[in-house]
């Protein structure tokens, strides 16, 4: 009996490492693909396109100071966004180490306000979380100001 659960632990061990290794490299070369095709930049559009659109219903959310699990799901897409957008595409839009470092040290800050955001939901501090997204706001214009063509 023993040998016989040994043999299925090593089974499901493999199972599990091959379709583990099967994703990685599927996504490694997706990634791949996009970089060789130029489609970096439409990554980048398309992640700051979901952080605007979730940002327009946390503004709606903010003006009654009234968040539920639709504003913690918006946080969300907005932070896994936002990680993906400071990292893609800085070859072609970013050309400048310092120019580099200003703009995920901007996108860095962004985030920072969608995680105190989210925990002041949390904490049920509605009147904290709807400053969190004035200064969102201040922070957006900033690097449109700055980065976007």
């Amino acid at each position: 009996m023993t040998s016989k659960l040994t043999l299925g632990l090593v089974i499901v061990s493999l199972i599990t490492a091959l379709t583990f290794t099967i994703s990685t490299t599927q996504i490694a070369r997706a990634d791949s693909d996009k970089h060789e095709h130029g489609e970096e930049h439409e990554v980048l559009e398309q992640n700051m396109k979901i952080i605007g659109s979730a940002f327009r219903q946390l503004r709606r959310d903010a003006r009654s100071k009234k968040f539920d699990e639709t504003t913690l799901k918006n946080l969300e897409r907005m932070q896994k966004s936002a990680i993906i957008a400071m990292h893609a595409n800085e070859e072609e839009h970013i050309t400048k180490k310092e120019d580099v470092i200003q703009y995920r040290s901007m996108m860095a800050d962004l985030i920072k306000q969608f995680l105190d955001m989210e925990i002041a939901i949390l904490k049920g501090e509605n009147d904290k979380a709807a400053a969190c997204v004035d200064e969102m706001n201040s922070l957006m214009k900033n690097g449109h100001g700055k980065y976007k063509n």
